[in-house]
């Protein structure tokens, strides 16, 4: 398994990396900037991505937009913390498998990450 996770915020991105390496994958790749996360999304295989929703240059929703432009049927949840419910329900029709508030809750999290990489790899 290969998950890649990008936020630019490096103390919700080491949280995140801690609690996904709990299952176990082979390798999980982290990126602060969402320009370089999806340059390396278009360019390598992964089956599973977790992006925050706001983040300069490059905010989540149309991060997730151009790669599902692209073909990319890699599974996608969104981690937001705004409040506000439409968020979640962009996120979905443009094309995220979940979406996951902020400030993330461990198991609710290890859940939805646990969800996606099931349905991804099959088991």
């Amino acid at each position: 398994m290969r998950i890649a996770i990008i936020d630019d915020t490096q103390s919700s991105l080491d949280l995140m990396a801690m609690l996904v390496r709990v299952l176990g994958p082979e390798e999980v790749h982290l990126f602060l900037s969402p320009v370089e996360g999806l340059s390396w999304c278009t360019k390598n295989k992964f089956d599973l991505l977790i992006v925050d929703y706001v983040m300069p240059e490059l905010d989540g929703l149309t991060l997730l937009s151009q790669l599902r432009a692209q073909g990319s049927d890699v599974p996608i949840i969104l981690v937001t913390g705004e409040e506000d419910g439409a968020i979640g329900k962009e996120a979905l029709e443009r094309g995220a498998n979940e979406f996951v508030a902020k400030p993330v809750k461990r198991y609710e999290f290890l859940g939805s990450v646990a969800k996606q990489l099931a349905t991804r790899t099959g088991r």
